[in-house]
């Protein structure tokens, strides 16, 4: 007798005949089967792949030095920092003032002996071929600070933009943005012996175990002796030689905190002493313009003006002053007591406020034409003040007053400063195609050109001084070929759709004032963060 199926219980499930592929793929050899299988699923995460790739996000390697320290270029795939880049969300807003950016190159470019050179020769032709010489596509990574439309200049290593009233303003960058750009360029005890102080009449400074005591009296200071330059290098070798004496360059280990280096002889050098010493790099490969060489770029005897000195306050007695000064032309006083602070700008009190410092950290800045202090993490008072030029009037660090105070972390700071190299010129609305690129580009990749804008740097403030104060129409043949876009009477305009793009490391960086604005098209996405290096994972401002 048949075994019945108990009562209630739901009735057996249909048997599904197999598909004609599945009869054929059963018949298979189970090797085949296999291999059908890899191609099945890898082909699949292929395509996904590249649509997330092409419409969503995509890794970039940053092969040049021109946004350092934010970002790590070298040629070697290990040594670069490797980058994610947002293309969806870049698809559908443009880009905002400050955002990091991955383009393509907007100046057509073939390989010429190993290097990348413009594709438009001398007479304005394109000399590039399909197949016997392509065109080179390069992806930049920089900062987005001018947007379509804006007419701005650069000058004192800022940026300013023209408002709805037609007055010119500094454009000052978001506070996450200009925490994030502080560049540390003296920290005592960082890992070194090295202390840029030096007393005044009658005062002295006991550096303690790991933190800094400043002993004040009298008409004297104790000076910050390290200049305010416009200096970057990468942590490692350098050649190393004096300036106007013959001798062999040897390689010698630096970096931005700790200058200081000795050469076989005994003679001791730093690295921040650009009057003499001339430092050369021992590769040039990570540097945008084949033009700048071995050789530290010129633009890096600049004197920079936003600077910031942090530090904690361990102990005081009477009262110390920090002071801030741009030459004779500007003083920024922060006074310290164990009963409260001041601050004063050229003798005026613009505020104050009670309560020890003592055991706070404290900072003191002047920062896109504002001297800013805080306390304990809190801005205390923000102030403006009148623009000046470091060039004229080099920045400079004090302490001075009637008693003794010991700090420890100290650091000092200094912000992104636009150099004065560049060659834009007048550029016309309608024009903003390649072809309106071709007088900047020739005179950008000149090396003629660019070696007698470095050697007329130190001076470029006096000739731009004496431009300044003639009107345009005024100007003599040779003051007309002065850089354009470093004053309001010579503010240049960006295109309908195009954006200016600087880098964070000016010495470095060719820049959009060499070759031009970038036109909408040519954007590929903001970049959101480092990658592959554990120990320089962040999020990038």
């Amino acid at each position: 007798m048949d075994a019945q199926p108990p009562v209630g219980s739901p009735p057996a499930a249909a048997s599904v005949p197999p598909t004609a592929g599945e009869i054929l793929e059963q018949s298979l050899p189970e090797p085949q089967r296999w291999i059908n299988r890899f191609c099945e699923n890898w082909i699949f995460a292929f395509i996904v792949a590249m649509a997330i790739r092409h419409f969503g996000l995509e890794a970039f390697r940053i092969p040049t030095a021109s946004m350092e320290p934010m970002l790590y270029g070298d040629p070697a795939f290990t040594q670069s920092d490797h980058v994610i880049v947002d293309k969806l969300v870049s698809r559908f807003r443009t880009p905002r003032r400050w955002d990091v950016t991955v383009f393509q190159f907007p100046q057509p470019e073939i390989m010429v002996g190993g290097r990348e050179t413009t594709a438009i020769d001398d007479r304005g032709e394109r000399r590039d071929s399909f197949l016997t010489n392509p065109l080179v596509y390069r992806n930049f990574v920089k900062r987005a600070v001018v947007l379509p439309g804006e007419r701005f200049y650069i000058a004192n290593g800022d940026l300013f933009i023209e408002r709805p009233d037609q007055r010119f303003t500094i454009e000052r960058k978001p506070e996450e943005i200009q925490e994030a750009l502080w560049q540390d360029v003296y920290r005592h005890r960082a890992g070194t012996s090295y202390r840029p102080w030096a007393n005044g009449r009658g005062t002295g400074f006991a550096p303690q175990d790991g933190s800094l005591g400043f002993q004040l009296g009298g008409d004297g200071a104790v000076t910050f002796t390290q200049p305010m330059r416009n200096l970057y290098v990468k942590p490692g070798p350098v050649l190393a030689a004096r300036k106007g004496r013959d001798g062999e360059k040897q390689q010698v280990e630096v970096s931005m905190l700790d200058p200081e280096f000795t050469l076989k002889d005994g003679t001791r050098g730093n690295l921040w002493d650009l009057d003499q010493w001339q430092f050369m790099r021992l590769t040039s490969a990570d540097l945008d313009n084949w033009i700048h060489a071995k050789e530290l770029n010129a633009s890096m005897d600049e004197h920079v003006g936003d600077l910031r000195v942090r530090f904690v306050v361990d102990r005081l007695d009477g009262w110390t002053v920090l002071r801030l000064a741009a030459g004779q032309a500007q003083r920024i006083d922060l006074r310290l007591a164990a009963t409260g602070w001041q601050l004063d700008v050229d003798g005026a009190v613009v505020g104050e406020g009670s309560g020890s410092p003592i055991g706070k950290a404290v900072s003191l800045a002047t920062i896109d034409d504002q001297a800013v202090a805080t306390i304990a993490g809190v801005e205390v008072a923000r102030v403006d003040l009148a623009p000046v030029d470091p060039q004229l009037h080099q920045a400079s660090i004090s302490w001075y007053g009637d008693g003794a105070i010991t700090c420890s972390d100290l650091t000092v700071q200094r912000d992104v400063h636009y150099s004065a190299n560049g060659f834009l010129e007048p550029l016309d609305d309608a024009k903003h195609a390649a072809a309106a690129y071709r007088a900047t580009i020739n005179a950008a990749t000149n090396r003629e050109s660019v070696i007698a804008s470095a050697k007329a740097l130190r001076d470029m403030s006096e000739v731009r001084a004496a431009v300044r104060a003639k009107p345009v129409d005024q100007l003599t043949a040779s003051e007309r070929v002065q850089p354009w876009g470093y004053s309001a009477e010579t503010a240049a305009t960006a295109p309908a759709d195009g954006y200016l793009m600087l880098g964070d490391n000016s010495p470095f960086s060719w820049d959009g004032r060499n070759w031009g604005f970038v036109p909408a098209i040519n954007l590929r996405g903001r970049v959101l963060a480092v990658v592959l290096w554990p120990s320089r994972w962040h999020v990038v401002r």
